[in-house]
Formats: structure tokens, C-alpha cells, sequence
């Protein structure tokens, strides 16, 4: 059995939504070095400079640098699909891969990156903290869309489109998951702007997974998971948010910007296993609704589902902190 300490759920929840407030993360790399993207293939000549510099090549140059800032710079029309035509390198070091810097963004993703070549792998796979993943769209490949794997901590999603095109509007799905946090802690998927929203929707199985003894101390806020990119219609994946074996997360938070909408999915809207789920916070979502709480948009199954799991916390008894669960 896990040792479980004396802090309540609730105050767990207000230190951790306390720390995202004051944007509090792990020490980054002190390297600020900018590797910018600017060709669409998947070349690796060993070189990312401003004649050719694939993605692949950009990821391999920040993992040699100890870190770094990807950009983009493609020319062309939009969107910039890029194609692996096997497993991008993994991440190694603390690196920010941002698509918003590509000229052209106005708040939705219009760099793509199309799994459809690439085999049994994952999109994006962080094994080193403070990385950031932001503004890109992330679909078709054979495993999950962003693994987030031990020992990489305090790393954060934002602003993506992970298993839709780059309208938000389709839904293209990745093999497993959207987002798999594999006992890893302290990172953020989403925020409390518009901006870092994160569209996880047409999953093949969780939109969000965070999963194992470890995987602690995450915050799941913002984002629609399940539904298209103005939180109207049902894009689902199989379950919305699943927490298994793991303990001290927290999905939602008291105020309207942390509101995560977990709707249409095929089965579960939140899914809570194993005695290790304990001491997580389910609070302030819409859960089978729209994104404006006034039309049912139900996940297939239970809005909220506990199972062998204790001591967690479902909703609250502060203004703001219930869950609105309809329409399932």
C-alpha cells in the first residue's frame, strides 16, 4: 500500500493551482540556443542551419546543445505538414519545440506533424524536464501523441491540437493516447488562457492518461478533451481523462480558466483506478456538456468513475468548485 500523507485533497489543490498561478517549474537548460525548422522533410544530414534544418534535425542539435528552443521558419502554404518517416529522436534535454513562432499563427496550429509514415511511434516522446510542446498539431501516429516519460518533470502542453487536423474540426486520432504521463510529475497539460488550450479529442483510447506510482503533483486544466475546437460537437476519444495507480493530480481547478470539457466521448468522461489513485482532484468541469454548460455533449458512459480507488476528491465545497456532470 502507498504511504499516504496528511494533506487533504482540497489542500493539495490549492498549493498546486498555486504554484501554476506563480508559473513555478524545474531550473531549464541555461542554454538559449534557437534551432528554427525550416523544411518540412525528414532529412538528417547531421546539421540544422539556415541552408536546411529539418525538425529531426532541430530535435538532435538541442539534445547535443543540452537544451534549447525550436522554432519554425517554413516557407509555403499552410499548414507545414511535416511527415517522419520513422520515430523523431527523443527528447533528451530541456528543449521548447514552439509552433506559434512559425509566421502565419493566429491562435490555431498550422504546423502539423502527420504520424501516417512513421510506424508504432510516438509523436513527441520528453525524457527531460521543462520542455515545452506548444501550438503544433499532432495526429495519425501509431502510439500516443505526446509521451511524457519517467523522470521528465515539470514539462508543459500547451495550445495543441493533439489528435484533430489543425482546424480542430476532424478528427484523425493517434494509436493509444493523446497525452501519456508514465509516472512522471509536475507537469501541465493546458493552462488558463485561451491560448493553451489544448484540443485532445479522436484518441483511440485516452485523450489523457496519467498513469503509475509517480505520476504525481500534474495539472490537467483547460482543455477540451473529446469534443472540436469551439467545445460544441463530439469528437471523441474512447475515455476523456484516466488516472490509474497514481496520486495528488489534479483535473480542473475553481475558477472558470481552469475549466477542463470532458464531453463526447465514446466511454468514460473521468476514470479513476487502482488503490494508488488517491488524493486527486476532480473539480470545476463541464463533464458531458458544451463548452457553455447548456447543451448535452455526453460521453458514452460515466461522467465520473471511481473504481478501487479512495480518499480522492470529486467536485468541493467552495464557489466554483463543483463539476457540472450532464448529459451522459
Amino acid at each position: 500500500m502507498p504511504r499516504r500523507i496528511s494533506r487533504s485533497p482540497v489542500s493539495f489543490l490549492r498549493v498546486a493551482l498555486c504554484v501554476f498561478a506563480l508559473g513555478v517549474t524545474a531550473p531549464r537548460a541555461t542554454s538559449q540556443t534557437i534551432f528554427t525548422v525550416n523544411a518540412t522533410d525528414d532529412v538528417n544530414d547531421g546539421a540544422c542551419n539556415e541552408a536546411h534544418c529539418s525538425l529531426r534535425e532541430a530535435i538532435l542539435a538541442s539534445n547535443g546543445n543540452g537544451g534549447g528552443d525550436i522554432y519554425f521558419a517554413i516557407e509555403g502554404e499552410v499548414p507545414h505538414t511535416i511527415r517522419p518517416q520513422s520515430a523523431l529522436p527523443v527528447v533528451t534535454a530541456s528543449t521548447s519545440i514552439d509552433g506559434t513562432t512559425q509566421a502565419g499563427y493566429a491562435g490555431m496550429p498550422i504546423v502539423e506533424l502527420d504520424g501516417s509514415d512513421a510506424g508504432e511511434a510516438h509523436g513527441l516522446e520528453l525524457r527531460y524536464g521543462s520542455s515545452t510542446i506548444r501550438g503544433l498539431a499532432i495526429n495519425r501516429f501509431g502510439l500516443n501523441g505526446i509521451e511524457i516519460a519517467s523522470g521528465s518533470v515539470a514539462n508543459v502542453i500547451a495550445g495543441n491540437f493533439i489528435g484533430t487536423d489543425v482546424t480542430g474540426s476532424v478528427a484523425l486520432g493517434n494509436g493509444l493516447h493523446g497525452v501519456s504521463v508514465v509516472r512522471s510529475r509536475d507537469n501541465t497539460v493546458g493552462g488558463s488562457t485561451v491560448e493553451a488550450r489544448n484540443v485532445i479529442s479522436g484518441n483511440a483510447v485516452h485523450g489523457v492518461e496519467l498513469i503509475y506510482a509517480g505520476a504525481s503533483g500534474n495539472l490537467v486544466v483547460g482543455n477540451y478533451i473529446g469534443t472540436d475546437v469551439t467545445g460544441s460537437a463530439a469528437l471523441g476519444n474512447t475515455f476523456g481523462v484516466h488516472i490509474a495507480y497514481a496520486a495528488e493530480n489534479v483535473v480542473g481547478g475553481p475558477t472558470p480558466a481552469h475549466r477542463n470539457v470532458i464531453s463526447g466521448n465514446g466511454g468514460d468522461g473521468v476514470f479513476l483506478l487502482g488503490a494508488g489513485s488517491w488524493s486527486n482532484v476532480v473539480t470545476g468541469n463541464f463533464i458531458g456538456t458544451d463548452a457553455e454548460g447548456l447543451a448535452a455533449v455526453g460521453n458514452g458512459n460515466a461522467g465520473v468513475i471511481l473504481i478501487e480507488s479512495a480518499g480522492n476528491t470529486v467536485g468541493g465545497t467552495a464557489e466554483g468548485e463543483g463539476n457540472l456532470i450532464s448529459g451522459n
